[in-house]
């Protein structure tokens, strides 16, 4: 009996070990297909957040939708809704010609803030340099070709992005956030006899899974652990690293933004 996951989909790992050139070709084509069905699905969302404030985008009359499709050269609706989700064009400046109102958007309309509810297709991805965790302030950088990347509002990478604000969107947290996410933390530890096994089960036992472990030594005595592992969010992490730090052997425990 083969047990598949009900979510399951392609990944573009699978390429890497696949033999014959007919599974590669299939599947190359449906990582396309949900790209594309992705990119779709995220530019009318992000559309529709931009219009918000006025007008969802079924109400916005079929004259002016066909003048913004000759303005960008594109066929069809689905193919301007793919060019927002790719991050190819913005979605407030979209919604505004749509609605023939320069005026009627921007920063002060009143719009919520986009709610992020976790990884949605392979559209919104979230940054690896900061791995940002639900009770994290966070921001939405909009890459070309690649959706939104979110990231902590404090990364280093992405420092001043307030004076490029095309380039960012303002998200939030969705209040029924239910994935688990990684964080990454650095215990200081003595180098004693069973320290590591210690507190591979205090992680285990605040139901959390360790995704990496790497360690290195900083004198005879000492060492640091890094450590990736999984988080529902800050509360919950903050409870891992309380257990961590009341154990007898370790030092100083942080977690790792950059």
């Amino acid at each position: 009996e083969i047990i598949t996951a009900p979510g399951a989909r392609p990944n573009a790992a699978w390429l890497n070990f696949v033999v014959s050139s007919k599974a590669r070709a299939k599947i190359r084509q449906m990582l396309k297909n949900l790209k594309r069905d992705d990119s779709v699905g995220l530019g009318r969302r992000l559309l529709n957040h931009a219009l918000g404030g006025s007008r969802k985008l079924a109400e916005i009359p079929q004259e002016n939708i066909q003048h913004e499709l000759d303005r960008m050269k594109l066929a069809t609706l689905d193919d301007l809704l793919a060019e927002i989700g790719l991050g190819n064009a913005m979605s407030v400046v979209v919604a505004k010609n749509l609605q023939g109102d320069q005026s009627s958007l921007g920063a002060s309309s009143g719009v919520r803030n986009l709610a992020i509810k976790g990884a949605d297709g392979v559209l919104i991805t979230f940054a690896k340099c900061c791995r940002p965790i639900p009770g994290d302030p966070i921001i939405a950088h909009v890459s070309p070709g690649k959706g939104l990347v979110i990231h902590h509002e404090s990364c280093r990478n992405i420092r001043g992005y307030q004076k490029e604000p095309e380039k960012f969107m303002a998200v939030e947290w969705d209040k029924e956030t239910e994935q688990e996410f990684i964080a990454e933390i650095k215990v200081d530890m003595f180098n004693h006899q069973g320290a590591l096994a210690n507190l591979t089960a205090a992680i285990n036992a605040a139901e959390s899974n360790i995704q990496s472990l790497n360690t290195e030594e900083k004198d005879g005595r000492v060492y640091s652990a890094f450590i990736r592992l999984t988080t529902r969010d800050r509360i919950h992490l903050a409870n891992i690293m309380r257990k961590i730090r009341i154990m007898p052997d370790v030092i100083k425990v942080n977690r790792n933004r950059n």
